[in-house]
């Protein structure tokens, strides 16, 4: 689907901080409604995030500062009628009435393909994924890499590329990190057979990373599983996933840990997961609130329409 831009665009969504924090008490409140997916899940309704203004069809993503006045997604642009998207990280910020302005292309993108952005806990760092030219990368890939940018007194700083044994000479994508500075990102490969798990990596002195380690439950065979969003803590994983049992395309799950080990993955059910795709999980730094995107692909399986969607995050967390 092309984005018309010849169709006249609101300004903003005018949200009162107040208002916000009511309709946020709402949504909650509607968790009372349960229903039966794999055991007893609370359930709730999920709805558009900011429609026209922050989804337009066209995103995919949600990073939230910690103090809850910028938001950053994932825009695909389609330049050319038929060819491939462009993917540039935008920007939207709340303005003094609390609504949410237009997003403009972040600072650091809009060169080259760029996706899931994550902001830290502590909201000092921004974790992104770019196909961007860089010192000791092959010139011929077009997959990602993980980078990052650090919050300076003027705005985000110079973008800095991961080193092994983080990235490889494979895909490496949708980095979010816990309070103990652990990262946990998606590594995939296509041969030969498409193949994509989870990974977690902890920060070295210097620019130095540990060797990655593996969630064997999460990850196993023959399961896929992405775009991971880590709890602050690491008490909890949301990921993607097409795993059997689904509800149609990719799904998003739960795992919960326990001591050394994690739960075994857990569907979060039809109020969030749907016969279409849904992926790209976040959650609000305050943790109340799960961010993600649904997806509608074409008969070529690639996006025709993607929405930014929200839902209290307790009513499809469930006990763990």
């Amino acid at each position: 689907m092309m984005y018309d831009s010849s169709k006249p665009r609101p300004l903003a969504v005018a949200i009162s901080p107040v208002a916000w924090r009511v309709a946020i008490a709402v949504l909650v409140m509607a968790g009372c409604t349960r229903s039966r997916v794999a055991g007893e899940i609370p359930n709730a309704t999920a709805v558009e995030l900011a429609p026209g203004v922050v989804s337009n069809g066209h995103r995919f993503m949600v990073a939230l500062t910690p103090d809850g006045t910028a938001l950053y997604t994932v825009e695909r642009r389609f330049l050319v009628p038929g060819g491939p998207p462009s993917l540039v990280i935008l920007e939207s910020r709340r303005t003094a009435t609390g609504a949410w302005g237009l997003p403009d292309t972040a600072s650091f993108s809009g060169t080259w393909q760029d996706i899931d952005p994550a902001i830290s806990p502590d909201g000092r760092r921004l974790w992104f994924n770019s196909a961007r030219p860089a010192e000791g990368r092959d010139s011929s890939r077009s997959d990602f890499d993980i980078w990052y940018v650090d919050r300076e007194a003027n705005g985000w700083g110079t973008p800095r590329r991961l080193p092994a044994p983080v990235n490889t000479p494979g895909s490496d994508f949708f980095a979010t990190a816990a309070s103990s500075g652990a990262l946990y990102y998606t590594a995939a490969q296509d041969v030969p057979v498409r193949r994509s798990w989870i990974l977690r990596s902890m920060p070295l002195s210097g620019d130095r990373w540990s060797a990655p380690e593996t969630l064997a439950v999460v990850n196993a065979p023959p399961e896929n599983a992405s775009n991971p969003f880590i709890a602050p803590d690491e008490s909890w994983l949301v990921f993607g996933s097409a795993r059997a049992g689904g509800h149609g395309d990719s799904d998003l799950y739960i795992s919960e840990r326990r001591g050394a080990n994690w739960s075994t993955p857990r569907n979060l059910g039809p109020a969030v997961n749907t016969p279409l795709s849904e992926f790209a999980p976040s959650v609000s730094p305050d943790g109340k609130t799960l961010f993600f995107t649904r997806m509608r692909r074409g008969a070529d399986r690639n996006a025709v329409e993607e929405r930014l969607f929200l839902i209290p995050f307790a009513s499809v967390r469930g006990g763990g």
